[in-house]
């Protein structure tokens, strides 16, 4: 622990939690010698939580200069509230026609209902026979 005021003696520490939830910080301090009943000086204990912080929620200001080398390496236009009376022109630069966008499925056949279906007919069909013939 470290010192920060003698006057309150306030004392601070850092503790890296390895997970979130509640914790409960027990500070107790004795007097090294005297009798058994005068030792201990104070005995005192503090529960807290430990919650994850958004970093994006840190620091909300507008950082213009990380906006505008993310659009030049992107390929995208950054503006300020100088420069908005050219998003009307921005807009009008998206293209209108539609777009097309593929998309494929992939399906297991392990996992459909015909493979079931399938399965419990040839096993059926297996056991019909079977019983006829006199193997089972």
């Amino acid at each position: 622990m470290r010192l920060v005021s003698r006057e309150q003696s306030e004392y601070r520490a850092l503790y890296r939690t390895r997970r979130v939830g509640n914790y409960e910080v027990n500070v107790r301090h004795a007097l090294a010698r005297g009798s058994s009943d005068r030792k201990p000086l104070f005995d005192e204990s503090r529960p807290f939580l430990v919650e994850l912080q958004s970093l994006e929620f840190r620091d909300t200001t507008a950082d213009p200069e990380t906006l505008r080398q993310l659009a030049m390496e992107t390929g995208g236009t950054s503006l300020d509230e100088g420069s908005l009376g050219r998003l009307r022109a921005l807009t009008e630069a998206i293209p209108t026609d539609k777009q097309y966008i593929p998309h494929e499925t992939t399906e297991d056949f392990w996992d459909s209902s015909l493979f079931l279906i399938v399965f419990l007919g040839l096993i059926t069909t297996e056991w019909v026979l079977r019983k006829r013939w006199d193997l089972l």
